[in-house]
């Protein structure tokens, strides 16, 4: 397996402008990832150019190892859909150029509830068909274009693992796959907590299924995966909600041989917790090949 983090990871970095795309790839390179991962909103925001990325990424040795972008299908009408499906379609043609060869969808926010729609006849089958019809149409351009197409386990129409497989299934192409993300089990937990100086939260979390059930059912369509990093333990050999050397023993059994990507939830400094989570992740890995 190998290691990267998400631009998501340095959000703090970049909201204080101590970070732009560019200090992100020289951070990844320093830590010692084997890619990188673009979101599409730091993407959107950093006049940097896809070339230039490419240009800095291979220079560095980096992979492109994904572009990530968010998506909403719970919405109003079909005209928003057709938005939605064109928004798709412009970042395959993107990451084709930056040369990723997976781009990481979802269906919606945790916030994104039919509650918040101004269309009151919306239900949650309306917008399971909404995401299966999408996905089939846009991943005939994936194919053409060599790009696998990894959908997140991220609520709402894809809240548990089941409903996850369900779409992966109605879509029923080898080029549409599954990101398993480790902490979407939880619905009690919201990036901006403070866990630091709230310990309690973690304490009073609880999963809405079982997380290693639902990881191991997922594994078969995985081409990729979303670490959660909450917050370490005391040892930093863990973190406080997620058993690793459990995830990526499972991951191994399955024979994953791709990318793990640090999602850093934590409040502390990222160029601080992101080095220590990775050298976690590490110690894990060579747990798993007998190596020291």
């Amino acid at each position: 397996m190998k290691l990267t983090a998400a631009t998501f990871a340095f959000n703090r970095a970049f909201e204080a402008k101590q970070m732009d795309i560019g200090g992100y790839i020289e951070a990844c390179a320093k830590i010692g990832f084997d890619g990188i991962e673009l979101n599409d909103g730091y993407l959107l925001k950093d006049p940097i150019s896809p070339a230039e990325i490419k240009r800095r990424a291979t220079t560095l040795g980096l992979d492109i190892a994904a572009v990530a972008i968010e998506s909403v299908f719970v919405r109003n009408s079909d005209e928003e859909i057709a938005r939605e499906k064109q928004n798709i379609l412009d970042w395959l043609e993107k990451a084709y150029f930056l040369g990723s060869p997976i781009l990481r969808v979802n269906t919606g926010q945790m916030v994104n509830t039919l509650e918040t729609l101004t269309n009151r006849t919306v239900t949650w089958e309306q917008v399971r068909r909404w995401v299966v019809e999408t996905y089939r149409n846009v991943v005939r351009r994936a194919e053409r274009l060599g790009i696998v197409i990894a959908m997140e386990n991220h609520y709402g129409a894809t809240r548990t693992a089941d409903d996850t497989l369900e779409v992966v299934r109605a879509v029923d192409s080898p080029w549409f796959k599954v990101n398993i993300d480790t902490g979407n089990f939880y619905e009690d937990i919201r990036y901006g907590d403070d866990f630091v100086q709230h310990p309690e939260i973690l304490d009073r979390a609880r999963p809405f299924e079982d997380i290693y059930a639902g990881i191991d059912k997922l594994c078969p369509e995985m081409v990729y995966c979303h670490a959660k990093i909450y917050r370490l333990d005391e040892a930093e050999q863990d973190d406080r909600l997620l058993d690793y050397s459990r995830i990526v023993e499972t991951f191994h059994r399955h024979g994953y041989r791709g990318y793990v990507s640090i999602e850093n939830f934590s409040q502390e400094d990222p160029l601080q917790i992101v080095p220590r989570a990775t050298a976690m992740l590490k110690r894990k890995l060579r747990a798993l090949s007998g190596t020291p």
